[in-house]
């Protein structure tokens, strides 16, 4: 049996039962009762303020129509090794050890130890130049210069 929906309150409407109503614009509403079709017709009513249709029940939480939540769906990564377009993953692996292994070259282990050294030193240095500016400072000796570390 084929049912239709009312078009104001959303209720069920059997054959041989309730109303087609054409609009100019050629829309047709089908209305169950006659309350409905006088409330979109001439009072241009919305059926969320109407208490006996299904919308308002749904929206104000009237009996059981529960709103069901859906979980979501998580997704889990999952890692893969991929090879590029001129290399392969072997290529790939083996080009990542030769790196690590330059990292722990003798050579590349002393140039950052003398990098280091050198930081420290110039830190020392500029430590050394703050000290003599506040003493020459607190003596008197640069009143007038506004340059400061």
């Amino acid at each position: 049996m084929k049912t239709e929906l009312c078009s104001f309150s959303q209720r069920r409407i059997y054959p041989g039962h309730g109303m087609t109503y054409v609009r100019t614009n050629l829309q047709l509403l089908n209305f169950q009762v006659q309350g409905s079709r006088k409330y979109v017709i001439n009072k241009k009513k919305n059926p969320r303020f109407v208490r006996w249709t299904v919308v308002y029940r749904k929206v104000n939480k009237k009996g059981n129509y529960k709103v069901v939540k859906r979980r979501k769906v998580t997704r889990r990564m999952t890692k893969r090794e991929r090879a590029y377009v001129g290399a392969t993953v072997e290529n790939m692996r083996q080009r990542k050890s030769k790196a690590s292994k330059a990292k722990e070259d003798k050579s590349v282990l002393e140039k950052v130890k003398a990098r280091k050294a050198e930081q420290a030193k110039r830190k020392a240095q500029l430590k050394a130049a703050r000290q003599e500016y506040k003493a020459a400072f607190k003596r008197g000796g640069m009143k007038g210069r506004k340059d400061r570390f």
